[in-house]
């Protein structure tokens, strides 16, 4: 599985980027709106964690960006925007889940496990090849 991060907070990146390669998936990282779509419209992902407080605009603005592309990954908002208006914004946005910062690791991996399994029931988490 193939995850995007969007933080534009280095060390939060890092730590995500950590969280998700130890859970078995393959990363890739970046830190604007902008450079998001680029990497999205390139290649697949099967999951984006996005930011919703980018340096180049609202995170939700590349969700609904790739509403209708061919290739569109889970998308999982992880922003500090905790207000109920926020949440139901990003939802009705587009977004697949909402986690609120600060947040559990733990919890993350397993919203990431849950969209990993709603978009590819039959697919592992974990690509396995030879012994």
């Amino acid at each position: 599985m193939r995850a995007l991060i969007v933080e534009d907070e280095p060390e939060l990146m890092s730590y995500l980027s950590l969280l998700l390669t130890n859970a078995g998936l393959v990363v890739d990282r970046t830190d604007t709106v902008e450079t998001a779509l680029a990497a999205l419209r390139t290649a697949p992902f099967d999951i984006a964690v996005v930011d919703r407080r980018l340096p180049d605009g609202d995170g939700l603005s590349i969700v609904k960006a790739m509403a209708n592309a061919e290739n569109r990954p889970a998308f999982l908002m992880l922003t500090a925007r905790d207000a109920k208006p926020d949440v139901i914004e990003g939802l009705n946005g587009g977004a697949d889940d909402y986690l609120v910062k600060p947040f559990e690791p733990g919890e993350l991996i397993a919203r990431v496990r849950v969209l990993a399994r709603r978009r590819n029931p039959k697919r592992s988490l974990v690509l396995s090849a030879g012994n």
